[in-house]
């Protein structure tokens, strides 16, 4: 999954997924900033994996890996 948006610092992608943070240059003011953060919630309680990555140019890729039942 991706989405778009400004430049993302790798270096601030773990913190993306702390509720309420909002990476430099957004310039919304909508929003509960819970979303990334409750996707690691989720992740978690199912035992998956997820990965970020910064896309080139701005915005996010996200891959996440859901264990087979």
């Amino acid at each position: 999954m991706e989405n778009t948006g400004p430049d993302v610092d790798p270096a601030d992608l773990l913190k993306l997924r702390q509720p309420f943070q909002r990476g430099q240059g957004r310039t919304g003011t909508t929003g509960a900033r819970l979303g990334l953060a409750l996707v690691d919630a989720i992740v978690a309680a199912h035992g998956a994996g997820w990965t970020t990555t910064a896309r080139l140019g701005g915005g996010l890729t996200h891959i996440l890996d859901f264990p087979a039942r």
